[in-house]
C-alpha cells in the first residue's frame, strides 16, 4: 500500500488549488437535515455497498439541487462516527482538467502518508464531489489501486458514472408532495407557524413551484421566514408565478428561474452583497472577515458609518443571508468563520452580473 501512495504522489507534477473538506483529523461536515424516505433509502443503500466491503466505487449523480452533496455528506459523517475507515474529501471545479484533478488526490494521500494510522488500517474512502467531466481513471493515477479505497463521486451526469466505471449507480430523485411539503415547512421555521388555511394553501402553491427540488424549496421558504401576512404571501406567490411563467426546455433554466426569485426580494443593498460573493471561486470557503472587510473597501456598505458600525453591518449582511438561504455557512480549516454559495446560485449570480455588466462593477477577489 505504502508503495503504491508513493507511486500516485510522485505522478503529480504541480500542485494545483486543493479544495479539501476534510484530512484526517476526524472532522464532521456541516450538512442540512436528510428529508424524505428515498433520502433515508439511498443513505442505507450506500451504507450497506460500504459496510460489506463488495463494492469499491459508487456513483450519485442527479441535476443541480436535488441533494446530491447534502446525501454524501451524511455517509461522510457516518463514516467517521461508525467505522475506522480515514475519509477524505475533495470538491472537483468545473474547470477541473485531469491534471488537475491528479494533484488534489495525490495531495490528499501525501497528507495521509504522514499519519502511521492510515497504513495500520490499511483502508479509506475518497470522496470526489461535483465531478463535471468524464475522466479516465489510468490517466488519474487510479487510487482504487491502492489496496483498501473506496472511491464515492457525485456528479450530474449519468455518462460521467459509466465512463469512470462505477460499480454502483445511485440515482438521487426529486421529493414528493408530503416531502417537499415537510421541507418547507422546516425552512420557514417556528417564527412562520402556517396557521391560516388560506396561507397554508398559498404556501404550498409556492412549494409546488419548486418541483420537488430541496435547493429551489429552501431558497424560497428561506425568503418567507417571518412572514404572516396573507397579502404579503398572497403577492409572493404572485411574484413567483410571473417569475417562472415562461418555462425552459432546460431543465437548470427553470432552477435559476425559481432561485432569481429569492434574489429579487432582497434589498438593494443585499443584492450587491450577494453577487459580490459569486466572484469568488466555485465551492470556495469564504472567509466572513475577508468579505467583509471587501464589502468596506469596495464601498458596498454605508461609508458616512464608522469602521465599527461598518463591520456590525458588513456582517449582518452575510447573517441576512444566510438566514434566506442564499448562503451557508460552514467549518474551513482556516478561519474560524465562513461561508460558501452553492454551485448552482453561484451561477445564477454570474449569469446576472453578465446581464447587468453596467450596473455591477465587477471586482477582482
Amino acid at each position: 500500500m505504502n508503495a503504491r501512495v508513493s507511486e500516485l504522489v510522485k505522478q503529480s507534477r504541480h500542485f494545483g488549488e486543493l479544495v479539501l473538506h476534510k484530512s484526517c483529523n476526524g472532522e464532521a461536515l456541516l450538512t442540512t437535515k436528510l428529508v424524505g424516505e428515498t433520502f433515508e433509502k439511498n443513505l442505507e443503500r450506500i451504507w450497506k455497498f460500504l459496510t460489506t466491503n463488495k463494492v469499491s466505487s459508487i456513483g450519485i449523480y442527479a441535476m443541480g439541487g436535488v441533494g446530491k452533496t447534502t446525501l454524501t455528506k451524511h455517509v461522510h459523517n457516518r463514516l467517521l462516527e461508525d467505522t475506522e475507515n480515514f475519509v477524505f474529501w475533495v470538491t472537483i471545479s468545473q474547470e477541473c482538467s485531469i491534471m488537475i484533478l491528479q494533484d488534489k488526490i495525490a495531495d490528499v494521500l501525501k497528507a495521509a502518508r504522514l499519519n502511521r494510522e492510515f497504513f495500520r488500517r490499511n483502508n479509506f474512502v475518497l470522496i470526489l464531489d461535483d465531478v463535471w467531466k468524464k475522466f479516465d481513471l489510468e490517466k488519474v493515477g487510479d487510487p482504487l489501486r491502492v489496496e483498501g479505497c473506496t472511491l464515492i463521486l457525485t456528479t450530474r451526469s449519468l455518462e460521467v458514472c459509466r465512463q469512470v466505471g462505477c460499480e454502483e449507480i445511485i440515482e438521487v430523485e426529486r421529493l414528493n408532495k408530503n416531502e417537499w411539503w415537510n421541507l418547507f415547512r422546516e425552512t420557514l421555521g417556528q417564527e412562520t407557524e402556517v396557521i391560516d388555511p388560506k396561507v397554508e394553501e398559498i404556501a404550498k402553491s409556492m412549494a409546488k413551484m419548486c418541483d420537488g427540488l430541496p435547493l429551489g424549496i429552501i431558497t424560497i421558504a428561506g425568503s418567507m421566514r417571518r412572514v404572516t401576512c396573507i397579502r404579503v404571501w398572497r403577492n409572493a406567490l404572485e411574484e413567483l408565478r410571473e417569475s417562472i411563467i415562461e418555462q425552459d426546455d432546460d431543465e437548470e433554466g427553470n432552477v435559476f428561474k425559481v432561485l432569481k426569485y429569492s434574489f429579487d426580494r432582497l434589498d438593494l443593498l443585499h443584492r450587491r452583497c450577494f453577487l459580490y460573493c459569486s466572484l469568488y471561486p466555485e465551492d470556495h470557503n469564504i472567509p466572513t472577515e475577508e468579505v467583509t472587510s471587501k464589502f468596506i473597501s469596495e464601498e458596498l456598505v454605508d461609508k458616512r458609518k464608522s469602521k465599527k458600525a461598518q463591520l456590525d453591518q458588513g456582517y449582518s449582511i452575510l447573517d441576512k443571508l444566510v438566514n434566506v438561504c442564499l448562503l451557508e455557512r460552514v467549518k474551513s480549516p482556516y478561519c474560524l468563520m465562513a461561508v460558501r454559495m452553492h454551485d448552482l446560485l453561484r451561477a445564477m449570480a454570474l449569469k446576472i452580473t453578465r446581464g447587468n455588466a453596467r450596473n455591477f462593477c465587477m471586482f477582482a477577489i
